[in-house]
């Protein structure tokens, strides 16, 4: 396993919690692959976006192929501190509650390929340690199904990301087919933004200068989705890890927390013909 530095201690620490009677287990099938598994768990920027309006702001102490160390903010103020721990080698992961009405509560999870069917994962999750921070704790049926609907909300909202992610990965290895073109309907009812489909592809169509523009949905970097980002000018800004691309030119102009070159991608053109307008490839 891979350490964050904090060593033996934490592992120590670690397995006086999961020695406790776990609160709540279950198991997840999850249609995904381990890549996209792995990647969304280290992913800890997109947090607040995608589970807004209960969170409003993350902080990052440290990061790494190990995990991450972070303090989350939801919407009454609350501090939660989390730490992920991953094992690789074992397929497990750790998630420790280190501040907050969770403070000493792990979750722990375990993946191996799907037996059933061969695709896909097969996720085994317990969640161990009490909740404390109030002075009268929920009894534990009322523990146990707050956990369980704390999960299934993580373990879905994520999956469907990885799919999505995942898709959209398949299709950039497809060619464009340059002579498919789409009618967007008649020029004098056609309504800004809106989001289309053009050889399996989704783009945003948006009037910028008196002139149409198409531009990719989603980020070029995890797929974020950039049609729900504000266009501010020519340029939108990824809601989760800050990138900002002009739609124009399809440059990347701010890296945000990113490292290495970024670009939308391909765009169509829009063109108006015979009142109609259409989006093709140039």
């Amino acid at each position: 396993m891979q350490s964050d530095g904090r060593g033996a201690e934490f592992s120590r620490r670690l397995a006086q919690i999961e020695s406790r009677q776990p609160i709540a287990t279950g198991r997840r099938h999850l249609a995904v692959t381990l890549t996209r598994y792995y990647e969304t768990w280290l992913d800890w920027r997109h947090l607040v976006t995608v589970f807004s309006p209960a969170l409003t702001a993350c902080e990052c102490a440290r990061s790494g192929a190990w995990g991450w160390a972070l303090r989350l903010f939801d919407h009454s103020g609350q501090i939660h501190g989390l730490h992920l721990q991953l094992d690789r080698e074992a397929a497990r992961c750790w998630v420790s509650m280190t501040e907050g009405p969770w403070l000493d509560s792990v979750w722990v999870c375990r993946v191996q390929a799907a037996v059933a069917n061969g695709c896909g994962l097969d996720l085994e999750w317990r969640f161990h340690g009490p909740l404390v921070g109030s002075t009268e704790a929920p009894a534990e049926n009322e523990q146990n199904a707050m956990v369980h609907a704390i999960v299934d909300q993580v373990l879905a909202t994520e999956e469907q990301r990885m799919q999505v992610r995942e898709r959209h990965l398949n299709v950039r290895i497809d060619m464009i087919d340059r002579d498919s073109r789409l009618d967007l309907g008649a020029v004098d009812v056609v309504v800004v933004p809106q989001t289309f489909t053009l050889s399996d592809r989704e783009y945003v169509l948006t009037r910028l200068h008196d002139e149409w523009i198409a531009y990719p949905a989603w980020c070029p970097h995890m797929l974020a989705p950039l049609a729900s980002a504000t266009l501010v000018g020519n340029v939108v800004r990824c809601p989760w890890h800050g990138a900002v691309f002009n739609v124009v030119t399809g440059a990347c102009e701010h890296e945000g927390a990113l490292a290495g070159p970024l670009a939308l991608g391909p765009q169509p053109h829009i063109v108006e013909r015979a009142g109609h307008l259409w989006a093709e490839w140039p």
